[in-house]
C-alpha cells in the first residue's frame, strides 16, 4: 500500500518544507501532469494544486488529485509560496 500525505498535512505535522525541497516538489508535479494517461481522472474538488490536493507518496511520488493539466505558472507560483516558511519567502 502507497500511503501518502498531502502538502498541507506535512506543514500541520510541523515539518518544514525547505526552498529546494519545495521546488523538487513542484518540479516533479509538473511532470507528473505534463505527463498523464488515460484512464486517469481527477476528483473533485477540481481546480489548480493547492497544499490541500498535492500528494506527496511515501516512494517519492507527487501528484494532484484534483488536476487533469498542467498548472499555469501563476498556479505554480502560488503553491510553492504556500510550501515555503514565511522567512525564506522575498518578494517578486
Amino acid at each position: 500500500m502507497n500511503r501518502s500525505a498531502s502538502v498541507a498535512e506535512v506543514l500541520g505535522a510541523g515539518v518544514e518544507i525547505q526552498a529546494e525541497e519545495a521546488v523538487a516538489i513542484a518540479q516533479q508535479l509538473i511532470v507528473a501532469l505534463r505527463d498523464l494517461t488515460p484512464p486517469h481522472t481527477a476528483t473533485p474538488p477540481y481546480g489548480p494544486p493547492t497544499a490541500e490536493t498535492v500528494h506527496l507518496a511515501a516512494d517519492g511520488a507527487v501528484l494532484c488529485r484534483a488536476c487533469e493539466a498542467t498548472p499555469a505558472v501563476s498556479e505554480i507560483a502560488l503553491l510553492l509560496e504556500t510550501m515555503l516558511p514565511l522567512s525564506t519567502r522575498t518578494p517578486g
